[in-house]
């Protein structure tokens, strides 16, 4: 019977109302209703007031509604008037005097609130057309001290303003013949006859005519004719055949301007020629009702302030329904329309105008100024009845200003055509948004004749009624959800009742109310505002139910989830119910992506399942390879109850499970975890909001997730080369930064065999041995399938360098320098390193954990270092390797003994056999050991450098002639030059290390060619220590057993160091078989020197003889200046000074 996804919903009260008594055989209709403080009243057309008393709901179950039981049925009264009108007409009720005014019959009576028992000191006023007029705008009159309540009543050619307290007596009375409706706001009312509006001052007297209830109004319809005019009920309802839409009828302009146009023209033939008249306030004349009797019952008329110092909002007036405007539906003549006042706004009216009741009603807004505001209201046809609803929940009859702004709902009562016939609801439109779409709430859609239509009707009452929505609190509760989609009891945390708790959450959510009762037949609904989770879930369900036969619509799904993004929550059941339907319509298209990969904007999806504000942990649990990432606290993971069906549902579609074939895995499954990695990346970005239930277990789950797809789609790639390879580089960017899922990564890192980034992992959270200890399993040989480390022990190696745990870097760099000794020892003597170990500590180590690495430290600190008190341990290093070998090989022996062989076969010139050897070196540990033994021997550092020679001659003596170059150094260092120069020249043949020995005393010699002397400081000889050297060495020349090389390694030392030789003794030493012209530059030389010799000898004497003239003439000059002094003889010598 009603749209569920309009803003209304029908919530049923009472079903079958026993409307006819049983004496009574005429059909009976409900005509008004009322409701004031659980107690529920209804008018029938019989002249009765049913009286229904609510029962509470056991508190044990608060959140059932109350339950209705008949108390009473009244007759308010047996008279019949000179009216038309049978039946109850009108009930309203005044909560200040605590009584209710009934219209029955035309005749008026007063009861007490709340049976409705007759009340004291009151009559029964006849000839009523109409009571009403309560101040919206009031909120505590009071008279003499006295609550009071003001209100309004019509006879025929006045309008009484009576005040009712212990007693009721006229305040006012206006001339205001035929007046049918009103409404009030202080000291001004909106009233109507059966003609036109107007706005009267109340206070002042006056009134400014508006315009006509009928544009086609022309001539005028008297009261009189109106009385002849009126039908009973049942010509009522069969008059409403009269206005079906067969019927031909005019053509209309609907537009603002020509229907204003129209108003004007109909409008001036009525008008008064003043636009305020004055009402006359004389004694009561003569009518209906005996003016003598009135005034003897009601009093004398007395001045009472009619302004309020209150301007808020409240709700229209609640029993203001004129007789054509109850239950049973009038509709008269189709030029006649009944006039319809509310107010909206403390400051305005809304008036409804229009041509015949089959075409368009047009409703209008007047201001307290009778100004014409806002835009107009277009209804279908013109209703027989109007009520607003502010959403109010007060009372006392005034409503909040903030649900005035907050705004509301005007309810048209109309018959409108159908094409299965006549159509019977209410349209509801938006009175303060005029941009929002009508919407209509129908009650029956029948091909029936009108007159067999049920009567309908809708009213605001006084008091709001507080119910429930049981679907609310069912959808949005929490309750626990298992990984595999199933529910499972919460934990009871708190210590209370976990039942209790979950009822009253329930009970808090499902709250409702309203003031709008609608009534069909013999049937009562309270009508109130759809629930936005109503509105929304029944949408959403019906595109679902669309998608059984075809495919999802998701274009519709997304526009309902943008129009709800612009949609501002204005309490807690609306935020969560806004939530309860972005999460709903998120999962529904997550999981239809996981199914089909028919044309979708990701993008856009991957935006919905963020906004939607799920735990990603739901998202999660419906892949199923990913369901054991999903981290969960005591509480587990909390979700809406309304969800919990959807997500069964869905999980017996979801096919994202990879873990049966991942190799073969689907390439639509894998577009699928492109968007989890995307919903989960956006996820990771919300850290540190703190705004986010279960925080820790919710980003452990999103991290653990992530981790675990770009480990998936990254082993992929090797099946699928077209693959993006930057996903590795994305997973070292998650898992270098702080992680809420460290096990878990662990554990998925292990499964995937991807140690590097592993190890990566632990450096993010310093665990500096787990690191080392990952690295040193793929050094191992332990497979990595990620790859990333290329250079793993130079990796090591810096690491360790800028680590500070000494026991660490003494664990690892060892270990590393027994695996690559050069690398190894780096650990250690690094300029960088932050554990700095003494030297001896460090060669301790070593040759406890990496004996091969001792001797690469030790030649650190000689070579690199410089720190040659350790060359001596160096030395026997090199020793024990060189011996060794020689030891237990022929082969190096003769080796070695080859390379003597084969230098001094070299003819010259030739390099020396140092350079020989390093040059031809073999790729053996040894002979690079026998190259820095020769280094350190020949004694290359300088004079701080020293070694124990004797121990050292000794370890060689039985190798003496396999390491000739080692024996010519330490017979240098003995001081045997001349048998170091017998080695070098007989033995090894190398004439110009033999030059150098002499230049050099015997020290610094088979030092690298680059570098001799390395830049140290080196012990040089005096002349006389190297001439008697080179002597030595000319010796040895001559005794060269090679003629040729004899002379040409003789000649050339004569000529190139020939100031180490004297000429004569050469001349005599040297064969006589020689010529003359091998040592002719040493002669030529020597000569020269001699000839050089004696002239400076010469020279000298020569200028010793000018010096000596020199000094004789400077003392004859000094005696001759003393001239002759006569010396006695006992003067001595001193005293001539």
């Amino acid at each position: 019977m009603t749209d569920a996804t309009g803003p209304y919903l029908l919530k049923p009260l009472i079903d079958d109302l026993p409307l006819s008594p049983q004496s009574a055989g005429d059909r009976v209709a409900i005509t008004c209703v009322e409701f004031y403080d659980g107690n529920l009243y209804i008018g029938t057309s019989a002249g009765e007031v049913l009286h229904y008393v609510s029962l509470p709901s056991d508190p044990a179950t608060a959140v059932q509604d109350d339950t209705f039981i008949l108390a009473s049925r009244t007759q308010p009264t047996d008279t019949v008037s000179q009216s038309v009108f049978k039946g109850v007409q009108q009930l309203l009720i005044l909560p200040k005097s605590k009584k209710a005014c009934i219209l029955c019959n035309g005749a008026l009576t007063f009861h007490t609130l709340p049976e409705l028992s007759p009340a004291p000191d009151t009559k029964t006023l006849s000839n009523v057309l109409w009571i009403g007029g309560a101040d919206l705008d009031s909120e505590d009159d009071r008279y003499n001290g006295e609550a009071v309540d003001f209100i309004l009543m019509s006879l025929r050619a006045k309008v009484w303003l009576l005040r009712i307290g212990d007693k009721v007596a006229s305040s006012k009375s206006l001339d205001y013949p035929g007046c049918l409706i009103g409404a009030r706001r202080g000291r001004y009312a909106c009233m109507a006859d059966s003609r036109s509006y107007a706005l009267v001052d109340l206070e002042n007297s006056q009134k400014i005519p508006l315009f006509p209830i009928s544009s086609l109004d022309d001539t005028a319809i008297s009261f009189e004719d109106r009385q002849i005019q009126a039908p009973t009920s049942q010509q009522q309802r069969a008059s409403n055949v009269a206005s079906s839409p067969g019927k031909p009828s005019h053509s209309r302009n609907t537009s603002l301007n020509a229907f204003m146009n129209n108003l004007g023209r109909s409008t001036d033939q009525h008008r008064p020629s003043t636009s305020r008249s004055s009402f006359e306030t004389p004694e009561l004349r003569s009518g209906a009702v005996s003016p003598a009797r009135l005034s003897s019952y009601l009093g004398t008329p007395t001045k009472t302030p009619l302004s309020s110092n209150k301007s808020s909002s409240s709700p229209p007036p609640r029993s203001n329904i004129s007789p054509e405007r109850s239950g049973i539906k009038q509709t008269g003549h189709q030029g006649h329309l009944q006039p319809q006042i509310v107010s909206p706004l403390s400051t305005e009216f809304l008036l409804l105008t229009g041509t015949v009741s089959s075409d368009p009603g047009v409703g209008m807004f007047v201001n307290l100024d009778g100004d014409v505001v806002r835009g107009t209201i277009e209804f279908s046809s013109f209703p027989f009845q109007i009520v607003v609803d502010t959403g109010g929940s007060s009372t006392s009859g005034s409503q909040d200003i903030s649900m005035e702004n907050e705004g509301g709902y005007l309810f048209a009562a109309m018959e409108r055509p159908h094409p299965d016939g006549g159509q019977i609801g209410f349209e509801i439109h938006k009175w303060d948004d005029q941009a929002t779409a009508k919407s209509w709430l129908g009650m029956i859609t029948s091909n029936q004749e009108a007159s067999s239509l049920p009567t309908f009707g809708v009213a605001s009452v006084h008091t709001t009624a507080k119910f429930h929505f049981h679907e609310i609190g069912d959808a949005l509760k929490s309750v626990r959800l298992d990984t595999d989609g199933n529910t499972i009891p919460r934990p009871n945390v708190s210590g209370q009742d976990e039942d209790s708790q979950e009822l009253e959450f329930t009970e808090r959510l499902g709250r409702a109310q309203t003031r709008l009762l609608v009534w069909c037949d013999n049937k009562i609904f309270w009508a109130t505002r759809n629930p936005v989770l109503l509105q929304l879930n029944t949408i959403v369900d019906g595109i679902l139910q669309a998608s059984e036969t075809s495919q999802l619509d998701q274009k519709r799904l997304i526009e309902v989830i943008k129009s709800i993004s612009r949609q501002e929550a204005h309490s807690e059941t609306e935020f969560l119910s806004l939530e309860f339907i972005r999460q709903k319509i998120s999962i529904i298209l997550f999981a239809d992506l996981a199914i089909n990969t028919y044309d979708v904007e990701p993008q856009l999806n991957e935006h919905l399942l963020l906004e939607a504000g799920t735990d990603p942990r739901v998202i999660l649990s419906m892949v199923p390879f990913l369901r054991k990432d999903i981290s969960k606290g005591p509480s587990g993971i909390l979700v809406h109850a309304g969800l919990v069906s959807l997500m069964k549902q869905r999980y017996a579609n979801t096919n994202v499970s990879l873990e049966a074939d991942p190799v073969l895995a689907r390439p639509e499954d894998f577009d699928t975890l492109g968007l989890v990695k995307r919903y989960l990346t956006a996820w990771r970005q919300k850290k540190g909001f703190g705004s986010i239930a279960d925080e820790t277990n919710v980003f452990a789950s999103v991290d653990a997730a992530l981790i675990h797809v770009l480990l998936y789609q990254d082993q992929q790639t090797s099946f699928n080369p077209g693959r993006s390879p930057a996903l590795g580089s994305e997973l070292y960017l998650i898992i270098d930064n702080p992680l809420d899922c460290f096990d878990r990564a662990v554990q998925l890192l292990e499964e995937y065999r991807r140690l590097y980034a592993l190890s990566r992992l632990y450096q993010s959270r310093r665990m500096s041995r787990k690191v080392l200890e990952t690295w040193r399993r793929m050094l191992d040989g332990e497979p990595d399938e990620g790859g990333g480390f290329n250079d793993g022990e130079n990796e090591v190696r810096r690491y360790l360098v800028n680590r500070s745990d000494k026991a660490l870097v003494m664990e690892y760099g060892s270990w590393l320098a027994r695996r690559n000794p050069q690398l190894g020892v780096q650990v250690f003597t690094d300029n960088a390193v932050k554990v700095r170990l003494p030297p001896v500590q460090v060669e301790e180590l070593l040759r406890k954990e990496a004996p091969d690495a001792v001797k690469v430290y030790l030649e650190h600190l000689v070579f690199g270092k410089k720190l040659v008190q350790h060359a001596d341990k160096l030395i026997s290093y090199y020793l024990d390797n060189v011996l060794t070998v020689l030891a237990a090989s022929n082969g190096a022996s003769t080796l070695l003994a080859n390379s003597y062989q084969t230098y001094r076969a070299l003819s010259a010139p030739k390099p020396t056999y140092r350079q020989f050897i390093t040059d031809n070196a073999i790729a053996e540990s040894w002979w690079q050991d026998r190259l820095r033994l020769l280094e350190l021997l020949g004694g290359s550092y300088g004079t701080g450098f020293s070694y124990n020679v004797p121990r050292v001659l000794k370890r060689i003596q039985p190798f003496e002639e396999a390491l000739v170059p080692e024996s010519i150094i330490l017979e240098g260092r003995q001081g045997q030059h001349l048998q170091a120069l017998r080695l070098l020249i007989h033995g090894l043949g190398d004439y110009h290390t033999a030059i150098l020995y002499c230049q050099l005393g015997g020290s610094s010699i088979f030092h690298p060619a680059e570098r001799p002397g390395a830049g140290q400081e080196l012990s040089i000889p005096d002349q006389a220590e190297q001439t008697v050297l080179f002597q030595h060495l000319f010796t040895e020349f001559l005794a060269i057993v090679s003629e040729e090389d004899r002379t040409e390694r003789t000649s050339e030392l004569l000529n190139r160091f020939g100031e180490y030789f004297d000429l004569m003794d050469i001349v005599e030493r040297v064969p006589a078989a020689w010529s003359v012209e091998h040592i002719m530059p040493f002669l030529t030389s020597g000569i020269r020197n001699l000839t050089s010799e004696r002239n400076e000898s010469l020279i000298v004497r020569a200028l010793s003889g000018v010096e000596n003239l020199k000094i004789s003439q400077s003392f004859a000059e000094k005696i001759e200046k003393m001239g002759a002094h006569v010396i006695p003889a006992t003067d001595t010598p001193a005293s001539m000074s």
